[in-house]
């Protein structure tokens, strides 16, 4: 499950949460500004959009596009 926040973005894996909610550990990446959509393309990569960025995701980076 990916979380996008204000400049951040969370991947949380399923055996990390509890039945309670709680989130044992975060992979973080940071990202230009607010996150307000995210799309994965069949490539895998991940898109980023925010009010005034799209930002792509992939094992090297984060490009701003």
């Amino acid at each position: 499950m990916w979380i996008g926040t204000d400049g951040h973005l969370f991947k949380v894996h399923a055996k990390d949460i509890h039945a309670d909610g709680r989130i044992n550990s975060l992979d973080h990446l940071a990202v230009h500004g607010t996150v307000t959509s995210l799309f994965e393309d069949r490539e895998g990569n991940l898109w980023i959009g925010g009010p005034e960025t799209i930002e792509r995701h992939r094992d090297v980076g984060l490009p701003l596009i």
